[in-house]
């Protein structure tokens, strides 16, 4: 019986962690250090600091947790980019970024809170085959008792009678086996009924996914390609005060030093910040101090193993880093007019674009063929490519940043208006002040009225605000056939700027880089 007692007592001891769901110091609660010696290091290491920094919570999510997502732009730009082409129905869906990068944290939003009539399937284990696959899918959509592929085809028409499309979510797709990737287009036929795809399939993995989806042949099958890239310095600092404000930080816990510090180190890995700010506050609570600073930040990271193990990317981007300077094969919209050959009765002969006396709409039509269409001078057929175009710097921003999804937007528009060489609808997305410019580098617009079919692929695009713009970049194919029946393509990465003009998003900057082998309507060998 006193034994009993004894237990009883002792259970009723631990009450006082009752008091505050967080209470979990040990000099508040000497069960709870008690219970944290007993079960390892778990409380120890991450949850003494909460009461001592005055916060509710531990301010750094250890898993994927979307109600903790930080809105970094870039994220953003991400996410609403495979959202469209979730609900547009683009069939195949690629997202990379290196571990750590927010994968599957942006898989599982998706789970959670999916677009409008969409049903997702996430898949936990990618070593399957593509029978296995198909069997699964049946499962999630409650048939299990059918097996094939036409059985999961009635089954995604039946979900698509019923208003819903089904979305297959893959982590670590990199896994899956060569024969599954193959085959994964047969997935997403489209049904007899509709145009678009039965299922979309998202697969998100490591940049070796790349590899393995150009070796199955799909890269060219990929209706949006999206890459999840490490924080920004700045970032970086924007995401800890962010994290601690949720928390229920009242004042700064983390110094300048110590967040250019965690910056570094981690590279802008929002899963390595989070585990090195966390034993950041575990340092600085051992040592009573205020506010965490460099020397607890390097400390936390030369006794923690496991972070400096974790693989990282390989470069920091820098919030000021800037495009590289121009070359010889990439126009910017502020460059001087340059002439387009263009093909007459007689020998080609180079004349000047005589871009002040164009109206409206041949201007747009100009912005169609001259911008995207035309290479410089200088560009020689399988030259050395160009990294990335460059732009100059726009006048400052008169109105406040247009937003990652109006920036996709915009630069959506320009590719439907652009293959439908819908001219008004073009210039209706140029800004006022960036008229001037754009007909500055406008070429000779004849070459309009030999295309007979356009059509514009742009699998994947990249926002970032920078300075008084939004910079999207954005590689392009685009296939034409001209009125005689010959057919050209061309290839290469385009870079828009939009800002905000009389409160709307608006391109007021745009310049383009054609891969080698590329063959202009004018220019067929």
């Amino acid at each position: 019986m006193s034994h009993r007692r004894s237990r009883a007592a002792r259970g009723s001891a631990p009450r006082c962690a009752a008091r505050s769901q967080v209470d979990y110091s040990r000099a508040a609660c000497p069960a709870a250090r008690r219970r944290s010696r007993r079960r390892g290091n778990l409380l120890r290491t991450r949850t003494p600091y909460v009461e001592f920094f005055g916060l509710g919570e531990a301010p750094f999510p250890t898993t994927a947790d979307p109600g903790r997502v930080f809105p970094a732009p870039s994220y953003a730009a991400v996410r609403a980019a495979l959202m469209r082409g979730i609900t547009e129905r683009r069939g195949l869906l690629c997202l990379l970024g290196e571990p750590g990068t927010g994968k599957t944290l942006l898989l599982r939003e998706l789970l959670e809170a999916p677009p409008p009539g969409v049903r997702p399937v996430m898949l936990l284990k990618p070593r399957i085959d593509f029978e296995e696959l198909i069997e699964f899918l049946l499962r999630q959509l409650d048939r299990p008792a059918e097996t094939g592929l036409a059985a999961l085809r009635t089954a995604l028409a039946a979900e698509a009678d019923a208003g819903r499309s089904v979305v297959l979510l893959v982590d670590e797709a990199e896994a899956l086996p060569s024969g599954t990737l193959a085959a994964l287009p047969e997935l997403v036929l489209p049904l007899t009924s509709s145009a678009r795809s039965a299922v979309q399939v998202l697969l998100a993995g490591q940049p070796p996914l790349s590899t393995a989806l150009a070796a199955a042949g799909l890269l060219d099958r990929i209706g949006v390609l999206a890459h999840l890239r490490p924080l920004a310095r700045n970032e970086v600092a924007a995401y800890i005060h962010y994290q601690l404000a949720r928390a229920g930080a009242r004042r700064e816990l983390f110094t300048p030093g110590a967040v250019t510090t965690v910056a570094l180190l981690t590279r802008g890995v929002p899963r390595l910040v989070s585990a090195i700010a966390d034993a950041s506050l575990l340092m600085a609570f051992r040592a009573r101090a205020r506010a965490v600073t460099e020397q607890h930040v390097r400390a936390a990271w030369k006794r923690s193993s496991l972070l400096r193990a974790t693989p990282a990317p390989r470069a920091l981007r820098e919030e000021s880093m800037a495009l590289p300077p121009p070359t010889s094969r990439t126009r910017a919209l502020h460059e001087p007019p340059r002439a387009l050959p263009t093909r007459t009765a007689g020998p080609r002969e180079h004349r000047p674009a005589r871009a002040l006396a164009l109206s409206a709409g041949a201007l747009a039509a100009a912005l169609l063929l001259g911008i995207i269409l035309a290479r410089p001078p200088s560009w020689q057929r399988g030259g050395p490519s160009a990294a990335t175009p460059a732009l100059p710097q726009p006048e400052p921003a008169r109105e406040p940043l247009p937003s990652a999804a109006e920036a996709l937007d915009v630069v959506d528009a320009f590719r439907r208006a652009y293959e439908a060489r819908d001219t008004e609808a073009l210039e209706r997305l140029l800004a006022v002040d960036a008229a001037a410019r754009l007909a500055a580098v406008a070429p000779d617009v004849r070459a309009l009225d030999r295309l007979a079919e356009v059509a514009y692929v742009q699998p994947a695009a990249e926002v970032e605000p920078r300075g008084p713009a939004v910079e999207v970049r954005a590689p392009f194919v685009i296939r034409y056939r001209d009125l005689e029946g010959h057919t050209g393509e061309l290839r290469g990465t385009a870079v828009w700027q939009v800002a905000r003009r009389d409160g709307a998003a608006r391109i007021v900057g745009l310049a383009r880089e054609l891969a080698p082998g590329s063959a202009l309507p004018d220019d067929r060998s």
